[in-house]
């Protein structure tokens, strides 16, 4: 193949010449594989009458990827066209759509999209024609769609299938929701997709009918309709209208919400007045502007210590970056992008396994006890110790100082905490999360605390302020009635439920978004073997996602420029598009050029609330079967 493609122009002239044409097809599409991609395009298109079958995905992919070319985009809708080969092309268009020009394809799938859509076709081919419409926003085939989404006598999985594809169009109207919404009576699946179509929705209308429906939807309703209303301009100017007349009380939509609400619509001074409402308690941390001289409060370290605190930094994250640190004495910062401790004695002592994630809020501890034993926690959990023992004092040091000059820390830190001791593994996991800001009395241990107003000394750029996206942290109330909800959910864990029962339960609460055995979502990490963790890392990990999230779990949140907040799993960023992963729809391409702003937020993408939804003896089912998920053969 490298020397064909040496030859390129040689090879194309040949392929057309008799003798090129002579040749076995097989032997000219390998032939083709040296041509620059508009000319094997084009010579693909003369090739397909000899192909004797229908064309593989490799080669639907190249006439795609070149369809704004007239004769092969012309080709390419043949294909998608003819019955015969009309199922394998659009699978393959299907398959790698987050990789191809949508806007290019669109009038050359809608026309297939309309024809598996037409009255009196099969259940497999309308259920094709409604992955198509959607994955590809034909929002002219919606009448349509919407038919379907109403058609009393279609298949239950069509009509699911239609009101999904209605909201990955932003399609579905006002009247089309409500006659959904009533023909979906008790049954909360078909609720639940009813709703998030009709509040992802583009049409200013139908997001007014919405919230003009509000009263028939219940609180978690209306709190996942608010969500995604928020995220899109039609549906947050319709929630601020209804606020600013006082049809929905501002105090009942999360701050998160009208957080979306403000970046889709820029400044609105309604809007401007009800976030001043909401945010006036908001937590305040230390900010950082990545200057010489920016730094906090000093600590001294002499014997026994943990310290302990929420960081979130800004990319590029490096060596400039530190918790806490003092020239030639103690250095916590983030080399290579990895937290570690520098002491002058051994250099580095302890170094994080994992890499610090741009934009993230994260809990580091490190501790040392008696003996100079050192230990460093991330998000609770213990990450590595040491393999010293340094019982030096480290005096002088400042929190946020950073030791290379010209250069300081850039980012925030939320809960600084010094103790006079090392505190233990389960202490540190049980209450890494916990915010000491509003209590009076605080533990004797606790020798020093920063946070909130709070900060001690501030110098060069370093200041306080508000953040919306603070480390979500629980008081001592919160703690207790976590421990006992944790009590409580334990007892149903163990008690011994049925595993076949639980396996059912299983395949509908978490295979949506999850993968075990091969099979389920790809929006969280793979179940196999999940057993051999234990009941109190699964309760962990289910009861308080964001808390014990992993690093590749985040949601991710894009801003676009026509006024859309999309938020869920991110698959793949580079400098042609974003794609994000949601449960039950097509991944979700946004090119580059149409993004506002992107960013982690500090959510898990794991639901809250999975098990407290569900009547006691599921849970013990579900926990049963999830304790037989050991990774090992049956």
């Amino acid at each position: 193949r490298w020397a064909l493609e040496r030859h390129a122009p040689g090879v194309a002239a040949f392929l057309d010449s008799p003798a090129g044409r002579a040749l076995p097809v097989e032997n000219r599409l390998l032939a083709l594989l040296a041509l620059e991609p508009a000319v094997a395009a084009q010579a693909l298109v003369r090739m397909l009458p000899d192909l004797g079958r229908a064309p593989d995905a490799q080669e639907i992919r190249l006439l795609a990827v070149q369809a704004a070319l007239p004769d092969v985009g012309a080709a390419l809708e043949r294909l998608v066209l003819a019955p015969e080969t009309r199922s394998g092309g659009l699978a393959a268009l299907l398959a790698q759509r987050t990789s191809l020009d949508a806007k290019v394809l669109e009038p050359i799938v809608s026309r297939a999209a309309a024809a598996l859509l037409a009255a009196g076709t099969a259940p497999a081919d309308r259920l094709l024609g409604l992955q198509v419409a959607g994955a590809y926003a034909i929002t002219s085939l919606a009448p349509r769609v919407s038919a379907c989404a109403l058609d009393a006598a279609a298949a239950g999985d069509v009509r699911r299938a239609a009101v999904r594809c209605l909201r990955e169009m932003g399609a579905m109207s006002g009247d089309t929701g409500r006659k959904v919404l009533a023909a979906a009576g008790e049954d909360r699946a078909l609720r639940a997709e009813a709703l998030a179509a009709w509040s992802a929705s583009r049409d200013p209308a139908a997001c007014q009918a919405l919230v003009a429906a509000w009263d028939d939807l219940d609180f978690t309703e209306r709190q996942v309709a608010a969500a995604t209303l928020a995220r899109q301009r039609e549906g947050a100017a319709a929630l601020v209208a209804a606020m600013a007349d006082d049809s929905i009380e501002a105090g009942s939509l999360p701050v998160a919400t009208v957080a979306d609400m403000r970046a889709v619509l820029g400044s609105d001074a309604a809007l401007e007045k009800i976030w001043a409402d909401l945010t006036a308690g908001a937590t305040a941390v230390l900010r950082l502007a990545g200057g010489d001289t920016d730094a906090a409060a000093r600590v001294n370290l002499d014997g026994p210590f943990t310290v302990e605190a929420w960081v979130n930094l800004e990319a590029p994250i490096g060596n400039q970056d530190s918790l806490l640190a003092a020239d030639g004495v103690l250095d916590m910062n983030f080399y290579a992008e990895q937290f570690r401790v520098w002491t002058k004695s051994f250099n580095d002592v302890l170094v994080a396994r994992r890499k610090a994630l741009p934009g993230t809020w994260t809990h580091y501890a490190v501790t040392r006890d008696a003996e100079g034993a050192l230990a460093l926690y991330v998000n609770g959990e213990l990450d590595c110790e040491a393999t010293v023992r340094d019982t030096s004092p480290y005096r002088g040091l400042r929190i946020g100082y950073s030791t290379p000059q010209n250069a300081g820390t850039q980012g925030r830190i939320a809960e600084f905490r010094v103790w006079d001791r090392a505190r233990t593994a389960d202490e540190i996991r049980t209450d890494f999360d916990r915010s000491y800001a509003g209590d009076g009395e605080r533990p004797p241990s606790l020798v020093t605390f920063h946070g909130g107003s709070s900060w001690g000394e501030l110098a060069g750029q370093a200041k306080v302020e508000p953040a919306l996206d603070a480390p979500r942290l629980v008081t001592e109330a919160d703690v207790r009635a976590r421990a006992e909800k944790f009590a409580r959910f334990r007892e149903l864990a163990e008690a011994g439920g049925d595993p076949t029962r639980g396996r059912g339960v299983f395949a509908t609460k978490c295979l949506t978004c999850h993968q075990q055995g091969g099979q389920g979502g790809r929006v969280g990490p793979a179940l196999d073997g999940l057993g051999l963790t234990g009941v109190e890392a699964i309760l962990r990990h289910v009861l308080t996602p964001s808390a014990a999230m992993e690093g590749g779990y985040r949601s991710f949140r894009v801003v676009t420029r026509d006024g859309r907040v999309i938020q869920g799993l991110l698959v793949s960023s580079d400098t042609d598009a974003i794609v994000i992963r949601q449960p039950d729809a097509a991944d979700i391409r946004i090119a580059a050029k149409d993004v506002a702003q992107a960013g982690f937020t500090g959510i898990s993408v794991m639901p809250e609330g999975l098990l407290e939804a569900m009547p006691p003896q599921e849970v013990s089912d579900l926990f049963a079967h999830l304790m037989s998920l050991t990774g090992k053969a049956p």
